[in-house]
């Protein structure tokens, strides 16, 4: 399974964790529209959220961290 793989079968719970940590700046369209493509949510974070490219990797890879070790069913 590739990385792009687990981010697109983890989408769900990406989702929610972006809606909990920047839900007043990311709506649900943006969300729709980056449809589990991790490069595209990395640039929606750097673009709303005023973080760096980097940072915003780095977010995104607790959360893939944080839904992967919580459950195997989200």
């Amino acid at each position: 399974m590739t990385a792009t793989d687990v981010f697109k079968e983890k989408w769900a719970g990406i989702r929610q964790w972006v809606k909990e940590q920047w839900g007043d700046k990311i709506t649900d369209a943006d969300l729709d529209q980056v449809a589990g493509q991790r490069e595209q949510l990395c640039h929606l974070l750097s673009e709303k959220c005023g973080l760096s490219e980097r940072v915003a990797n780095q977010e995104i890879n607790k959360a893939l961290d944080s839904i992967t070790w919580q459950s195997p069913f989200v």
